[in-house]
């Protein structure tokens, strides 16, 4: 994937963003819990690099990878 910088991070923002808002408005954790959830997780690792390509996908496509992933803890 050829992106340069600057759109690796905003589309990476933007679906950090995103997945925040799901884990706070529809499942009802707190901010600070959906911070560390998301944060703390090998999901979050995956997103944070461009060669996964976590950042491409939609915010729900990836909050099946965390959902799985705290499933499995």
């Amino acid at each position: 994937m050829n992106v340069s910088k600057e759109d690796f991070e905003y589309m990476k923002e933007c679906a950090i963003r995103d997945i925040l808002v799901i884990l706070v408005e529809e499942r009802g954790l707190s901010i600070q819990q959906a911070f560390n959830i998301l944060y703390n997780s090998k999901t979050f690792q995956k997103l944070e690099s461009p060669k996964t390509g976590f950042f491409f996908q939609s915010p729900r496509y990836i909050l099946s990878y965390l959902d799985s992933e705290t499933n499995n803890n």
